[in-house]
């Protein structure tokens, strides 16, 4: 009898080893088995005291197509469990959606409209070109309240055409360069020229009083500032930068741009770094005539490129590259708004940079002396540029760069590269 009982609870325990311990349709058989057991393993220890040992139950292995699905999907986690998302993480995948979004939703033609800055004294309907940029003179601003109001109807055109807002931009540098603490109407202290504030090599000084540039600015509807001036002044004959740039030292004016940028994201705005690769070292003025700079990139890297890089490390949302012929480093003889050597090259691949690159005005002597508005907006394009800033002929400059994708000149990838720039900053608008 005992021989019988061990054979049918050895046979009951071999049966839910090799079904995963009780599958439903032979669950009848492990409760029946169970009270068996359970039965005769009293009598068992009370008669003859004999041990029954119950096998341990080995739970079926995973395949291992389904072990390596697991881990695919969640690369990083010991456990092969997924992560939830981190708060960094969460808003970067937003932002993505957002941007792809927002460009599916525009027309080609809306797209091209993005990448151009233009006065505002063109009075363009942006219902029919939603430009990404509108820039502000002394003579467009009659006091805060109507600089507030035009300001507000910019962006709410903007939002209603393309679902975005617009860069509403001005050049406020300080002192020689103003448009809005020099007008009266404003009542607004003027923070001087660059040259003395550097002069001080009081960085928080500087960090202090962008901030408060930046703060009048962003209360007035501004978003973005054409500022600071990252030259550093080392031809004395170089009138046009004498008062703007902060030092004639490399390091000393990059400690300055960098409090500089820091200073104007502190009071609200975005910063424009300027005039990549530099101007300090050219006697011509851009706005007038070819300019030309004689210096080596291993000059350059030693001096002009470090206020530029200061810039970058601080988060500049704009680089604006200025019309200057570096002759040494591109043969070129392309100025460095249409040089792919002195954009591609040396400011995205050398330096790191992947933000907005403007143009300096395309309406300069440097420019227009040479090179149609649309010739010129479509090779600045090709060279990496972002955004065109006010050509001399904006339709001429639009329908060019509009026929350049259309053609394949510029490819669709180039286009949405630009756009995926410029919609990050106007993103970071829209949540601010």
């Amino acid at each position: 009898m005992q021989k019988r009982v061990n054979f049918i609870l050895g046979l009951a325990f071999l049966m839910l080893w090799l079904t995963g311990c009780g599958k439903a349709e032979n669950s009848h058989i492990a409760n029946e088995t169970e009270s068996m057991g359970t039965e005769t393993a009293q009598t068992s220890v009370q008669e003859e005291n004999v041990k029954i040992i119950t096998p341990a139950v080995v739970p079926e292995p995973l395949e291992k197509s389904d072990s390596k699905d697991a881990m695919s999907e969640n690369v990083g986690t010991e456990d092969g469990e997924l992560q939830p998302l981190t708060v960094e993480e969460k808003e970067q995948q937003e932002m993505e959606i957002w941007i792809e979004n927002r460009i599916a939703d525009m027309s080609l033609e809306d797209q091209v409209a993005q990448l151009f800055i233009v006065g505002n004294y063109l009075g363009l309907d942006l219902s029919v070109y939603p430009v990404g940029g509108l820039i502000y003179f002394e003579s467009d601003l009659q006091d805060p309240d109507q600089t507030r109001q035009m300001l507000q109807t910019a962006k709410d055109r903007s939002l209603s055409a393309v679902g975005v807002t617009v860069f509403t931009t001005v050049d406020e540098e300080g002192g020689s360069v103003t448009r809005v603490a020099g007008n009266p109407a404003f009542e607004l202290a003027d923070p001087g020229n660059m040259v003395d504030l550097g002069g001080t090599g009081d960085t928080n000084l500087v960090r202090v009083t962008l901030e408060e540039v930046g703060t009048y600015l962003s209360g007035l509807g501004f978003n973005t500032d054409f500022a600071p001036v990252a030259d550093v002044y080392t031809d004395i004959s170089n009138y046009y930068t004498k008062l703007r740039a902060f030092s004639n030292d490399p390091q000393i004016a990059a400690d300055m741009v960098k409090a500089a940028v820091q200073g104007l994201h502190d009071g609200g705005v975005c910063t424009a770094v300027k005039h990549f690769p530099g101007l300090g070292y050219t006697s011509e003025d851009s706005h007038e005539e070819r300019t030309i700079t004689t210096r080596t990139l291993k000059e350059m890297q030693q001096w002009e490129l470090l206020p530029f890089q200061a810039a970058i490390d601080a988060g500049t949302d704009f680089v604006m590259v200025g019309h200057v012929t570096a002759e040494n480093v591109d043969e070129s003889g392309l100025p460095a708004t249409m040089s792919s050597v002195m954009v591609n090259e040396i400011l995205r691949e050398q330096m790191g940079y992947d933000g907005i690159v403007v143009t300096d005005a395309m309406n300069m002597g440097a420019i227009v002396n040479r090179y149609s508005s649309g010739e010129a907006a479509v090779q600045a394009l090709l060279a990496g540029v972002d955004m065109i800033l006010m050509p001399a002929d904006f339709e001429s400059a639009y329908y060019a760069v509009l026929d350049a994708v259309q053609n394949g000149t510029i490819s669709e990838e180039r286009l949405h590269a630009s756009l995926g720039r410029i919609l990050k900053v106007k993103y970071k608008m829209k949540t601010d």
